[in-house]
C-alpha cells in the first residue's frame, strides 16, 4: 500500500492536490470476481489465452479513480458506463481521474523499457538490457498491485466498488472472449 501511496502522492503534489486522510473505520468487504474456483477434471480442445495487463487496461478501459466514480447516477449523460452499471450502478466521469494517469504513465514507460531492453539485447549489450528488464519488471509489479490496493480497507481511496470494477470487467472480459472462442470453434 505505501509504496502506491508515495506514487500516488508526488503525482498528487506535482498538481498541487492534497491526499485526504483515510477513512478510519472502513470494514473490509468481499471482493467479488477477484478469483475463480477451479473444476477439477480431464478436458479435451482446451486454449489458453491471455491478456496483457489485463487489469491495469481495465482501470484506463473505464477510467477507474477515486475521484471518477459516480454510483447511481440520475442523469448518466457523459459517463462512462461499466459492465457493472446495470446491477452494481457504477458509473465513471470521462475527465481521466488521477489513479487512471498513474496507470496509463507506468504503462507507458512499461512499454518503453521492454523495448530498451530487446533492443540491447539484439545489440549485445548485456548490462544495459539487464538494467531495462528490472525497469519494466518494477512497473509490471507496480501496475499489477494497484487494483489490489484499491480492495485493501487500509489505502488511503480503498472503495469496494472501484476494486469491483477492476475484477469483474476483467472477468466479464474473459467470459466473452471464451464465449466468441466456443461459437467459432464449435460453428
Amino acid at each position: 500500500v505505501s509504496v502506491i501511496e508515495g506514487q500516488i502522492l508526488t503525482y498528487l503534489h506535482e498538481n498541487n492536490m492534497v491526499m485526504p486522510d483515510r477513512n478510519e473505520g472502513m470494514v473490509k468487504e468481499d471482493l467479488e470476481g477477484a478469483y475463480v474456483e477451479s473444476q477439477m477434471g480431464y478436458y479435451e480442445d482446451v486454449i489458453s489465452y491471455d491478456f496483457e495487463s489485463l487489469y491495469p487496461n481495465m482501470m484506463i478501459h473505464y477510467n477507474v479513480s477515486p475521484e471518477t466514480l459516480v454510483l447511481y447516477p440520475t442523469d448518466k449523460e457523459g459517463l462512462i458506463k461499466t459492465p457493472l452499471s446495470e446491477e452494481y450502478g457504477i458509473y465513471y466521469k470521462k475527465e481521466m481521474g488521477f489513479l487512471t494517469k498513474i496507470v496509463e504513465k507506468n504503462f507507458i514507460e512499461r512499454k518503453m523499457f521492454k523495448d530498451l531492453k530487446l533492443k540491447y539485447g539484439k545489440e549485445g549489450n548485456k548490462e544495459l538490457e539487464s538494467y531495462y528488464d528490472s525497469q519494466q519488471s518494477i512497473r509490471k509489479v507496480f501496475l499489477n498491485s494497484i487494483y489490489g490496493v484499491l480492495a485493501n480497507e487500509w489505502f488511503h481511496f480503498y472503495n469496494i466498488n472501484t476494486a469491483k470494477t477492476v475484477t469483474l470487467s476483467g472477468q466479464h472480459l474473459i467470459k466473452f472472449v471464451r464465449d466468441k472462442i466456443n461459437v467459432y470453434f464449435n460453428d
